[in-house]
């Protein structure tokens, strides 16, 4: 599924979806197509792209939307780091989740810097703290790191047109997240769809 936002406004909507049997690069293909048909390109204000970390969706990206920057999302970053986190032990269940909190919000601070010079001294410092702790959460965070932080040229970009884009706006795919957990509310309510169409109808009630 592909959300557009206004960062300017806030407003967001739903643009296209399809089914697909995965997220290889000829269903990401196939489906970048379909946006690219519909007009959505920088020719009509297209200013940015917000992903996870899909490997078939980056090679397809490179090969039909090139020209846009990637902006890699903050919070699947967050989430794969969180995967990745060993947390000491000893720790009683309560003590091991405040200790996940506390890494984890010390890590999305890095992204809440005014600038991007900020935010590269901030990710390195992180990374000397943890380095030796979290060898594997560091190693989440430092994979296609310089793709988190595309947000901050753009927002320079708009500044530039007289425009202020919220960091908010452009670091995730979040307002796509929300329509997802929808979705799957319904999907559970539903146990299983009959049909490709009554599938697409469910998705449209979300849209």
């Amino acid at each position: 599924a592909a959300q557009g936002v206004w960062p300017d406004t806030g407003r967001s909507v739903l643009l296209a979806w399809t089914l697909a049997e995965g997220e290889d690069h000829d269903s990401w293909q196939a489906f970048l197509e379909q946006l690219l048909e519909m007009g959505i390109s920088p020719e009509n204000g297209l200013a940015l792209l917000i992903a996870d970390g899909s490997g078939g969706f980056r090679s397809a990206y490179e090969s039909r939307y090139w020209m846009v920057p990637l902006q890699r999302c903050v919070f699947h970053k967050l989430r794969n780091m969180a995967d990745a986190l060993r947390t000491p032990a000893g720790l009683d269940r309560q003590a091991a989740r405040q200790y996940r909190t506390d890494f984890l919000r010390q890590a999305a601070q890095i992204w809440q810097a005014d600038d991007e010079t900020e935010a590269r001294l901030r990710f390195q410092a992180f990374c000397q703290q943890w380095q030796s702790l979290q060898p594997k959460a560091v190693a989440a965070l430092s994979r296609d790191f310089d793709l988190t932080l595309t947000f901050y040229a753009v927002q320079e970009q708009a500044a530039s047109q007289g425009q202020v884009w919220p960091a908010h706006t452009l670091r995730t795919t979040s307002p796509l997240e929300r329509s997802f957990r929808e979705f799957r509310r319904r999907f559970r309510n539903a146990v299983l769809f009959h049909s490709h169409g009554g599938a697409i109808a469910a998705m449209a009630q979300v849209a």
